[in-house]
């Protein structure tokens, strides 16, 4: 009788990694975070509903809402995670840069490359009906001029 040569494979499409219920929370918030940056910064905040957000992300209003008590926390945390990243990111060019004329043109560059990517009504909405996450963007731009100025105020 002869041996049957058997061969074991992984089938990737049936395979599902199981996360621990605080990554997988993790994993969510962030998904719906950059979602939501995506939405706000190209038709504005005003325009966006939490059924636009939850039916784009295709989670359930329920699920929106075990993660941010409101719009208005969505929004904030939103600014939050934007601004955070950004920093960073004109962080990393400055470093880079050989010296503080060269930082000052790519960090505006930069800067400007941004901008491009926003509905000019976000920032109007921000001021207007959500003080808070506009008081984040204030504290930003502060906080960059003040690192362009003097580099060693970070």
């Amino acid at each position: 009788m002869a041996l049957k040569e058997t061969v074991e494979t992984l089938d990737i499409d049936t395979v599902s990694i199981v996360l621990p219920p605080i990554m997988e929370e993790f994993e969510t918030k962030e998904k719906i975070l950059d979602g939501v940056e995506v939405l706000f910064m190209k038709y504005g905040i005003r325009s966006v509903t939490m059924d636009d957000i939850a039916r784009h992300l295709a989670i359930s209003k329920k699920t929106l809402y075990q993660h941010f008590a409101d719009k208005d926390d969505l929004i904030y945390k939103m600014s939050e995670s934007f601004l955070e990243r950004t920093f960073k990111r004109y962080q990393e060019i400055a470093e880079r840069a050989k010296n503080s004329i060269e930082e000052l043109r790519l960090v505006s560059g930069c800067m400007k490359e941004d901008m491009e990517h926003i509905n000019p009504s976000v920032l109007f909405d921000l001021e207007k009906y959500h003080p808070k996450a506009w008081n984040l963007w204030i504290e930003h731009k502060t906080k960059v001029i003040e690192k362009s100025v003097n580099p060693q105020h970070s």
